[in-house]
């Protein structure tokens, strides 16, 4: 069995790591661990875009059911006074949609109904116009708009 002035004397010849050996091989592992790390975060945030766009598609159909209905219950209301081109027809702001997600974001709704068309009259002379409904939609975290285009026909009185 060695003594402790032996023992002493072992641990004393071995070399110890060097504080530049311990820095230079926390930068490689470093170096090698970030794109692990990167990508799997690039994709899993386009995966929340792209989450977030099928969101806005469903949010699109539902406003444009809504105002279907209400055209449908009050067609004079739509008909009457309707300009014939997108640049015309004013914007119609509605409540915002809440999603419901991690993040809670709400979406800003609004939309347009015009024609360009002339009402088109059947054998049976009922009057009908092609309605255009624009749908805008836009998460208060971002600029950009989505648009949604909706026809639709609608008999006039």
């Amino acid at each position: 069995m060695k003594s402790n002035k032996q023992l002493f004397f072992s641990y004393k010849n071995k070399r110890s790591f060097l504080l530049i050996e311990v820095i230079i091989a926390f930068a490689l592992v470093t170096l090698l661990i970030v794109p692990l790390i990167r990508n799997p975060i690039y994709f899993f945030r386009s995966q929340i875009k792209s989450l977030e766009k099928l969101e806005c598609e469903r949010i699109a159909d539902l406003t444009f059911l809504d105002l279907k209905l209400e055209i449908y219950s009050d067609q004079n209301k739509f008909t009457k006074n309707l300009a014939r081109s997108k640049k015309a027809t004013p914007y119609e702001i509605l409540d915002p949609y809440e999603l419901v997600t991690f993040n809670n974001k709400k979406i800003a709704r609004s939309y347009k109904i015009y024609s360009k068309n002339k009402e088109k009259e059947t054998k049976d002379n009922e009057k009908y116009k092609l309605l255009t409904i624009r749908i805008f939609l836009r998460p208060t975290d971002q600029k950009r708009k989505y648009e949604y285009e909706y026809k639709m026909l609608c008999k006039t009185k």
